[in-house]
């Protein structure tokens, strides 16, 4: 289906520049840390089975993809999705993915359901893999002159957790349920990696993940949950981390960051995080950070760096496969590493 235009919508949204604020979100109650595990989303007793075949094998490999909605055609989006349907006839059956971890901006130019089918469903239909999300800026953001709320798309599509396994009318006739992710912020815990997702709200400059002290009221309620997140997880990891050599557990190392959808021409606001002691990157289209222990290597399979003109690489979808590998260790020293004293 041809994507309307929103020149109307966008008009609006120039004369209000200067004057919009973050829009608020559910918070996820009862709980600091909302944690998906990649067993529940493949079902039960499938999921074990797949976490223990991943587990023996030492590896686990998934992609991440960043803003992949196109209002100009399905063509870009295509090409990245046959690519990284083809992963899955790799020889090696170690080298298979295990997921998809979307980056944000699942569709353009609003988060709106009418845009779900030819933007995500349609192109993905093939993907015989769990899809996870963390809502970007267009998701977040509804058309000025519609009636749609904010993040209800994403919801629906993304966050069905406690809720038997449907499919939504936007999926059409395709296979694919909505996903059981406990809410736009989220832990998504596999083998050997943790993934924690933020969700950094629908402006476009700046991206925020809390109320910065009260500047941002209009968050009302989900002000600082991202930051109580953010802080039930470090302790978590602190706490994991003296269990010396207990197993395949991912603990924090000196280095690792903590992404989240980045708005393309925007400055995020890392005032929040910076007591945390992370090096935040501020790269365009990751989302998402990956916690990896003392005993883990994260690797990115493709695509390679330099590819010629014209090429599938050249898209401007641009999507990453991670391998991530479990070396046990052998002497139960301290990490030199490790961040001891993380809150």
């Amino acid at each position: 289906m041809k994507h309307g235009s929103d020149t109307k919508a966008y008009k609006i949204l120039d004369s209000l520049r200067g004057t919009l604020r973050p829009r608020p979100f559910p918070v996820v109650s009862g709980i600091d840390e909302p944690i998906l595990r990649l067993e529940e989303a493949y079902g039960t007793g499938k999921g074990a089975q797949i976490v223990r075949e991943i587990e023996a094998t030492g590896q686990i490999v998934f992609h991440c993809v960043g803003d992949t909605g196109n209002v100009k055609g399905p063509k870009d989006e295509d090409l990245v999705a046959d690519k990284m349907v083809s992963d899955f006839n790799e020889a090696q059956t170690t080298a298979i993915p295990s997921f998809f971890y979307h980056l944000g901006d699942v569709v353009y130019s609003f988060g709106e359901t009418t845009y779900y089918y030819d933007q995500f469903y349609d192109p993905y239909r093939n993907y015989p893999a769990p899809i996870f999300a963390i809502p970007g800026n267009h998701d977040g953001m509804v058309a000025p002159n519609s009636s749609a709320e904010t993040l209800a798309a994403f919801i629906e599509n993304f966050c069905a957790a406690g809720k038997p396994p449907h499919k939504t009318p936007e999926a059409g006739q395709l296979a694919r349920t909505a996903q059981i992710q406990p809410g736009v912020y989220f832990t998504l815990e596999a083998p050997f990696v943790r993934v924690l997702g933020l969700y950094s709200n629908c402006l476009e400059d700046p991206g925020v993940i809390s109320d910065q002290s009260g500047t941002y009221s209009s968050l009302d309620g989900a002000g600082s949950v991202q930051l109580k997140f953010l802080e039930a997880s470090l302790k978590k990891r602190k706490m994991r981390r003296r269990c010396a050599d207990c197993g395949p557990s991912p603990t924090l190392r000196r280095g690792d960051s903590i992404h989240w959808h980045y708005h393309r021409k925007s400055r995020q606001q890392s005032g929040d995080v910076k007591r945390y002691r992370f090096d935040l990157r501020q790269n365009w289209h990751l989302a998402a950070r990956s916690a990896l222990g003392s005993r883990t290597q994260l690797s990115a399979v493709y695509p390679p760096p330099r590819q010629p003109r014209n090429s599938l690489y050249r898209c401007r979808k641009w999507w990453t496969r991670y391998s991530v590998t479990y070396a046990p260790r052998q002497s139960s020293a301290k990490d030199p590493n490790s961040i001891s004293n993380i809150i």
